[in-house]
């Protein structure tokens, strides 16, 4: 994400370091979204039933609250990702030593 933000906006300015931190934790909660949602699906599946996903999207911050640890984990990994594209998007050093 660092990288690809950094040549998007040509330039490793602090707004594409954050841009990279929030793209990397947005889309690995997304991930943890997908993931409970085909949760859901394959249990209703399972019993014979359908997800009224209506339902399911306004008690999504429960779900993902009450799925603690899995949550958890994808926060922390997704702001150690976040430090790690941020390190990226920095601006490059483009001074040029000549040697004699």
């Amino acid at each position: 994400v660092g990288a690809g933000t950094m040549k998007a906006a040509g330039r490793g300015a602090v707004a594409v370091q954050v841009l990279g931190a929030v793209f990397t934790v947005g889309s690995l909660l997304i991930g943890q979204i997908m993931i409970i949602g085909w949760s859901l699906h394959t249990y209703a599946e399972s019993v014979g039933g359908e997800v009224d996903w209506n339902t399911a999207l306004t008690e999504l911050p429960t779900m993902l609250v009450e799925s603690g640890a899995d949550t958890a984990f994808a926060l922390i990994g997704g702001l150690i990702a976040a430090f790690y594209a941020a390190r990226l998007g920095k601006r490059p050093d483009l001074r040029v030593q000549i040697e004699r």
